[in-house]
């Protein structure tokens, strides 16, 4: 007699919302909003005037270069690190919708977040069963102050929209697990939204291992088929994607500072840290911190961290073992969640791959937030179940959280509202980062605050020497008519680089301004040679040539001018002047 096939274990689906479960998720989501929505009348911050105002590539007729070239890519001599057509594609969906409407942008911006925290609650009631539980990751997830940069800041919307395709993807996984009658149709669901997401950022090249993961924790027949299906369908998608990236930015991974593998690896654990510290107090936020300095064996830097970051792991492994011993859907809930915490900030742990001298930064942990939300949501439930008169003082104290985070972000994101509001901060509470300082001199500078700019350049250089920022330093100098010191600043911006045109014209025109043309000369031909349809560059050469008494030199500038840029009205009488002075000449 043929035995027949062992049945299927079929997996428990949560019970359907009560209708107060219902309104709760809609007033968290509420008041995710509202907790950001004082951020919608800002105007445009930090990278946003150059990756969405100024940027001439964001037009439809543009889009295949889009999605070939680097997020970057229209600015000469930018560093190729971004592959994000998904977030280009989103920037101009926006344009095209609501014009350069910055406030439009900030609504957009909000409603990814409260669409990324949404999906966050729909897949922490699919991992843990329960709505109450859900509830709980969505109310951390959605207010945490953490978030502050990613749904204030438009530029960084690829976060919100990267942890959309994440939790959609593995929303679709889980179903195609489940319900076998629409496995492929799931699949293929699960694998676009991969897809999507490889495309918006690239830490979701390792959601496969969360997935991974999960299929692990669940004992269910055709673990090894589902193994490998996850292998070979996300693999063949990765490595798909990792083809296109590289073509794009002309390497897949390009390291962004001289640390050698092992003092990356000594230096994680003060990142992780780092990270972990913010998640449980975000105070302090800003768009910049001090510099993560590369750590050695026998540091501090390496030890302290590393011990404790070795106790908080001990925990969660005497927590998980403690749970499997004693049953419940807990142990696999809060197995996932742990990885939800550790793969996606994992890159972030890299000091090779992070800027030189601003390593940290919030947004980093974004995704990480909803595994430490799915991880106190199962440590809930946990309560419940075992302790459940406890649950009446865990009430109150979870909304008390609850509030003061959504008071913490809606504070905190105020910092957005304009550049210099937002580096003033940074240079406050990050005085060692070069560019907090940088950057709050160039917010100065746009603002015709020269004198308070200048020595911010200053500070940034004495950090960092670096001749665009000596160069900067030069600029502010110049605009207060301080010509010697503009002069000096100028020299170290070519002493650091030679090849830099705008620091060649800028010499030049300081020595025009301090009426030495036949100084500025040699500065502003060499100005010309490099950089030779640079507005301006043949201006002042013709203006130089010209006071030095060399016409027919001045003459062939001028006109050199005009033909780059005919809109150049000076240009055009400089010509019309030289030539009338030339042939009045040759009458005589």
């Amino acid at each position: 007699m043929a035995r027949s096939p062992a049945a299927r274990p079929t997996p428990i689906a949560p019970a359907a919302p009560a209708p107060s479960d219902k309104l709760a998720f809609a007033g968290i989501l509420a008041a995710t909003f509202l907790t950001y929505a004082s951020t919608i009348p800002f105007g445009w911050a930090y990278d946003d005037p150059a990756q969405i105002v100024n940027n001439p590539d964001l037009r439809w007729g543009r889009l295949g270069y889009l999605f070939s070239h680097q997020l970057w890519a229209y600015l000469s001599g930018s560093d190729a690190r971004f592959y994000r057509p998904v977030l280009s594609l989103w920037l101009l969906l926006n344009k095209s919708i609501f014009g350069l409407n910055a406030p439009a942008f900030h609504l957009t911006t909000v409603l990814a977040h409260v669409a990324a925290t949404a999906l966050a609650y729909v897949l922490a009631r699919r991992l843990l069963r329960s709505s109450t539980a859900a509830l709980v990751t969505a109310g951390i997830f959605g207010l945490h102050p953490l978030h502050v940069e990613t749904a204030a800041w438009i530029s960084d919307v690829n976060d919100s929209l990267a942890a959309v395709f994440c939790f959609a993807a593995f929303l679709g996984y889980l179903n195609a697990r489940t319900r076998s009658h629409q496995a492929k149709l799931w699949w293929a669901v699960s694998l676009a939204c991969y897809g999507l997401g490889l495309l918006t950022k690239e830490i979701v090249i390792l959601l496969p291992v969360i997935i991974l993961a999960d299929a692990a924790t669940r004992r269910l027949p055709g673990r090894i088929r589902t193994v490998a299906v996850i292998l070979i369908s996300y693999g063949a998608l990765a490595l798909a994607y990792m083809a296109l990236r590289a073509s794009a930015i002309g390497a897949f991974v390009r390291n962004q500072q001289p640390a050698s593998l092992g003092q990356a690896l000594l230096t994680a654990p003060s990142i992780a840290l780092f990270y972990l510290f913010k998640i449980i107090l975000p105070l302090g936020l800003s768009a910049h911190y001090d510099p993560m300095q590369a750590a050695s064996a026998a540091s501090w830097s390496f030890v302290v961290p590393a011990a404790a970051l070795a106790g908080v792991a001990a925990g969660a492994i005497v927590a998980y073992r403690w749970w499997r011993r004693t049953g419940g859907l807990q142990p696999r809930a809060f197995a996932v969640a742990l990885a939800w915490i550790a793969v996606p900030i994992l890159p972030a742990l890299n000091l090779a791959l992070l800027v030189d001298r601003d390593p940290l930064h919030d947004r980093y942990a974004y995704i990480s937030v909803f595994g430490v939300a799915l991880a106190a949501a199962s440590i809930w439930l946990v309560v419940n179940e075992r302790w459940p008169a406890a649950i009446h003082l865990a009430r109150p104290i979870f909304l008390t959280i609850v509030v003061m985070m959504a008071f913490g972000s809606a504070i905190q994101s105020q910092y957005w509202a304009s550049d210099s509001a937002l580096f003033a901060r940074a240079v406050t509470l990050a005085p060692a980062n070069p560019w907090a300082h940088w950057n709050y001199g160039a917010a100065l500078s746009s603002r015709g605050r020269y004198a308070q700019a200048l020595p911010e350049f200053a500070q940034s250089y004495e950090l960092a020497p670096d001749f665009r920022t000596a160069a900067y330093a030069g600029f502010a100098a110049e605009q207060l008519q301080r010509w010697p010191e503009a002069e000096e600043w100028y020299r170290r911006s070519l002493h650091l680089n030679q090849q830099s045109g705008e620091a060649w014209f800028q010499m030049g025109h300081v020595f025009l301004a301090e009426q030495r043309p036949a100084h500025a000369i040699p500065y502003l031909k060499r100005a010309v040679q490099l950089a030779p349809a640079a507005a301006g560059y043949h201006y002042d050469l013709a203006a130089a040539l010209e006071q030095s008494g060399r016409d027919g030199e001045a003459l062939d500038e001028y006109m050199a001018e005009v033909a780059a840029h005919p809109e150049q009205a000076a240009a055009q009488a400089g010509v019309a002047r030289l030539q009338a002075r030339l042939r009045l000449a040759s009458s005589r």
